[in-house]
Formats: structure tokens, C-alpha cells, sequence
């Protein structure tokens, strides 16, 4: 299930129209129907307005759809998305670094089979 997916099961689950969410969110209209992911600062915007919504749940498929009071009830929600969005920039840095040397060390594998057919 994509992210947008998610997003849309939510919303049903929540009995709230998609029209609603993105006004609250302030995105254009269709926003879910089309791409089946988004980036980070829209991540953090629909966290900061639905605060119930687990993130682990929905970025890895892990823990339930919906946080428990317990996990938000002293969270102050101007620095939830924040925290997010900082953690978001990190792991596609992280992603950034490690396709650069996937790339690298793919090109040093195809230079030495290319050395070992010549000869």
C-alpha cells in the first residue's frame, strides 16, 4: 500500500472527506489520486494537522494506523512536524550518500570485469 494509500485509509477510518483534509493541509485538490508518494514537507504538514496518525505506520508499516492519547497528549504540536522534517532531511541525506557510493562501487565492478575480459 502506498503512503497516499495509507492516507486515504485513514480518512475513511476518520469518516473525514478528502476535500477536508486538503483544505486543512492546504493542498490542491486531487492531491492524493495522483503519484504514490510525497515529500517530506508534506509529510509534516498532514502530521501536524492529523496528530493521531502514527508515522511509523504510515513509513514502515509498523505499529497501528492510529497513535494512542497517550503517545500525544503532552507533544506540543508546533514542534511535531519539525522533529519530523528534521528526521526526514537526515534519512534522505543518508539515501543521497549511500546511492552515491552504491554508484561508485557499481562502476568499480563493472571496471574490473571489464579489465578481466580484455585480457
Amino acid at each position: 500500500m502506498t503512503h497516499k494509500e495509507k492516507i486515504l485509509k485513514y480518512l475513511e477510518y476518520k469518516s473525514i472527506k478528502p476535500s477536508w483534509f486538503y483544505k486543512t493541509c492546504n493542498f490542491s485538490n486531487g492531491f492524493l489520486d495522483s503519484g504514490k508518494s510525497f515529500g517530506t514537507d508534506k509529510l509534516a504538514t498532514i502530521l501536524d494537522n492529523y496528530r493521531d496518525l502514527n508515522i511509523k505506520w504510515l513509513l514502515f508499516d509498523e505499529g497501528n494506523m492510529l497513535l494512542s492519547d497517550t503517545n500525544i497528549v503532552n507533544e506540543p504540536s508546533s514542534s511535531y512536524g519539525k522533529e519530523v522534517k528534521q528526521m526526514l532531511y537526515e534519512q534522505i541525506e543518508e539515501n543521497i550518500k549511500l546511492k552515491s557510493k552504491n554508484k561508485s562501487l557499481q562502476s568499480s565492478i563493472e571496471n574490473q570485469e571489464n579489465k578481466g575480459s580484455i585480457k
